[in-house]
């Protein structure tokens, strides 16, 4: 019967750091390791590591996400919240802490009040509303709502400025004749209303439809004709 190898011991500490060190008297060794724990790592080998850490961070963990108020606005206080410097929510309207439940909702990004963060969009906007611009710098985010309303809702954007489409014709472009009804609800839950302009979009019996939640709002009104509709 053949004899079975004896299994290597598991490798000591002494094994790893080499033959010198195991030749060291303890009281030597110990010295040895301490003076290594306290010299640290290199400047250069600390610098690398935390850009590394830096970058593995970024890959795994979700953009923060800043917002902030814009309070005296043509359509009153707006809530804006962006992250990667593209903007993922607009509400008007509510408080805080019913915007930021909303924000959780729709991001997987950390919800931070930072002023500074939102003030590029924020002037934007407010040019917007006061007519000294007619078209969108900033980029939006619409990767947390489904696809049907993505698709609704990039429908919309390309109703011309100054121009309206109905419910049932946004459901005919999309593909999808009989979903009218569907299309109005996508459009209510429209995350960044404003740039995104749901307010195009009208019933087709002739009256406005929905905005915001509200039949009628005297907001869709008032973007219609900053945006050079003729009502009847």
């Amino acid at each position: 019967m053949m004899a079975k190898k004896k299994e290597s011991p598991d490798p000591t500490l002494a094994d790893w750091l080499g033959d010198e060190v195991k030749r060291m008297p303890p009281n030597d060794l110990v010295q040895v390791l301490d003076a290594l724990y306290a010299a640290g790592p290199r400047a250069n080998e600390q610098q690398a590591a935390q850009v590394a850490l830096r970058a593995r961070l970024k890959e795994e963990l979700p953009a923060p996400v800043y917002y902030g108020l814009m309070e005296n606005s043509l359509l009153g206080a707006v809530w804006l919240a962006v992250s990667d410097e593209r903007l993922v929510a607009v509400e008007y309207g509510g408080n805080e802490d019913e915007f930021v439940a909303f924000l959780a909702k729709l991001t997987k990004g950390y919800a931070q009040r930072n002023e500074a963060h939102v003030a590029r969009i924020k002037d934007e906007v407010l040019d917007y509303l006061s007519g000294a611009r007619t078209s969108w710098a900033v980029d939006v985010d619409l990767s947390g709502i489904t696809d049907f309303q993505r698709r609704v809702l990039e429908e919309a954007r390309r109703v011309p400025r100054g121009q309206v489409a109905t419910y049932g014709e946004i459901a005919k472009r999309i593909g999808q004749p009989k979903a009218a009804r569907a299309v109005g609800q996508a459009l209510r839950r429209n995350p960044v209303p404003i740039v995104v302009p749901c307010h195009r979009v009208v019933a087709s019996d002739g009256k406005l439809g929905g905005y915001a939640g509200e039949m009628d709002d005297e907001r869709k009104v008032m973007l219609l004709q900053l945006e050079g509709v003729v009502f009847a």
